[in-house]
């Protein structure tokens, strides 16, 4: 009987290695999984974040602010509004720090026309561009302009051309 408890022991001891050697094991194998899906997972971030700032540079920022104060050329005579001014200056030539200044102390006025804008520098607003300002006009067809502009319109049509002064115009 001595024997078959020792030999029973020593069974007992090769099934507690056993066990301890196959949890050791499969513990390390979970280990290893673990450590390859965070390793691949970091790749494909890294990647991930490489395209995102590449296509980021290649475009740029984009303002997505609407504008309801700048329009064309060739809607200066066909606004809705009874009275209002519309000031035309060319982005690409014209002291725009003075002209957003003009803008913005008049836009603070509390009683005043609506003032609209027009961006000479845009593409539709080029054939517009003249040595001689066009005083008389009676269409935008006919508009001609010539640097810094500010013509105050009444019932679409112009009742002043200001050329000089502009600042004091808008007091």
């Amino acid at each position: 009987m001595a024997k078959r408890k020792s030999n029973g022991n020593r069974q007992n001891r090769k099934k507690k290695n056993e066990v301890v050697e196959q949890t050791s094991f499969e513990a390390k194998n979970i280990l290893r999984i673990i450590i390859i899906m965070v390793i691949t997972l970091g790749v494909f971030y890294l990647l991930t974040l490489g395209i995102l700032s590449k296509k980021e540079s290649n475009y740029g920022t984009v303002s997505s602010s609407i504008q309801y104060n700048k329009i064309l050329v060739g809607e200066s005579f066909t606004k809705k509004r009874k009275e209002y001014l519309v000031l035309y200056y060319n982005s690409s030539k014209d002291d725009m720090d003075k002209i957003h200044t003009l803008i913005s102390d008049y836009n603070d006025k509390k009683e005043k026309l609506y003032l609209y804008t027009v961006d000479m520098n845009a593409a539709f607003n080029k054939q517009f561009i003249s040595e001689e300002s066009n005083v008389n006009a009676t269409s935008a067809e006919e508009l001609k302009i010539n640097g810094v502009t500010l013509i105050h319109f009444k019932d679409s049509k112009i009742i002043d051309y200001v050329t000089n002064d502009i600042e004091n115009y808008l007091k």
